[in-house]
């Protein structure tokens, strides 16, 4: 499952179909996504830091202009020295 979701996630950033656009903070809920859901995405990267796929990540989630979630995971890199994201 964590392939997949980076290979989705990379996938939608070299399509060039994302175009740049300034989000505000919003909750999950008003724009009919659930908290509880969203949550699972730190189970999700945790799992692919614990089998060393990746040292870390940053992850954003917008929706209807909205940005409904924001999270840094341990490190951007391991060497020649770690440093946090």
């Amino acid at each position: 499952m964590t392939n997949i979701f980076f290979k989705f996630l990379i996938l939608v950033l070299l399509s060039g179909t994302v175009q740049a656009q300034v989000l505000s903070w919003g909750k999950p809920e008003e724009v009919g996504m659930s908290l509880e859901r969203l949550s699972k995405i730190d189970e999700v990267v945790q799992q692919a830091i614990e089998r060393k796929e990746v040292p870390g990540a940053v992850v954003l989630v917008g929706r209807r202009g909205r940005l409904v979630y924001r999270q840094a995971f341990r490190n951007r890199i391991l060497m020649p020295v770690s440093d946090q994201m």
